[in-house]
């Protein structure tokens, strides 16, 4: 969703579950994201999040329970619009778990997230967003939900495409771009989730004469 929208997504490997994502604000937008959270609704939330802070806070230092409260708000929004959410959610007296996760399957969002998606629009009032997230806590859904293994995490696709076309059409490409970005080759890897291929000689040497520039 977010690469269709021009920014690059990328993830950083060996991060603690306490960092979920960070994102760059420049012409061509990055959204660095940890591995450690294995949950494909927790993974649009967080990407979600990031886009919040990139429309919202240019300029803005963020960090804050303001700007991250905001951020939340904008992702519940964007995955969830109040249209369909006053239509689709479930009302009653009590929480109706089993109508909940099925919402979770259809739109590919936490079954936390809609609870508090729920209580920022007041479908529910602070008692029942209290006790849902009790009862999340107690039967050890916290972190990771029901039905969370069944969701294929998402694959960002616009950082490999460019790094594979730029390794095919360059010769050296990865490395000349990692050494204008003033990264060792072992961190480039990191951040790129690829192996460098081996230096080509093919750019040394003057006398080389590309066929395809001759070509009628």
């Amino acid at each position: 969703m977010v690469e269709n929208a021009g920014a690059i997504v990328t993830y950083f490997p060996g991060l603690s579950e306490r960092v979920d994502a960070l994102s760059m604000d420049r012409p061509r937008p990055i959204i660095v994201r940890s591995d450690a959270k294995a949950s494909l609704s927790r993974q649009r939330f967080d990407l979600a999040h990031e886009c919040g802070h990139l429309i919202m806070h240019r300029g803005v230092e963020t960090g804050d329970k303001e700007t991250e409260d905001q951020a939340h708000r904008f992702a519940g929004a964007f995955l969830f619009p109040r249209s369909a959410f006053v239509r689709e959610y479930p009302r009653g007296r009590s929480l109706n778990w089993s109508a909940l996760f099925q919402l979770k399957l259809r739109w590919k969002i936490s079954v936390r997230a809609i609870v508090r998606r729920a209580f920022d629009l007041r479908i529910i009032d602070a008692a029942q967003y209290r006790s849902a997230n009790i009862q999340l806590v107690k039967t050890g859904q916290a972190k990771i939900e029901r039905y969370d293994d069944q969701m294929r995490l998402d694959e960002p696709e616009l950082l490999a495409a460019a790094m594979n076309a730029l390794s095919q059409n360059t010769p050296n490409g990865l490395r000349k771009l990692a050494n204008d970005m003033a990264l060792s080759y072992s961190m480039f890897e990191i951040l790129t989730d690829r192996p460098l291929p081996p230096e080509s000689t093919l750019d040394k040497n003057d006398n080389v004469v590309f066929l395809d520039s001759h070509k009628n």
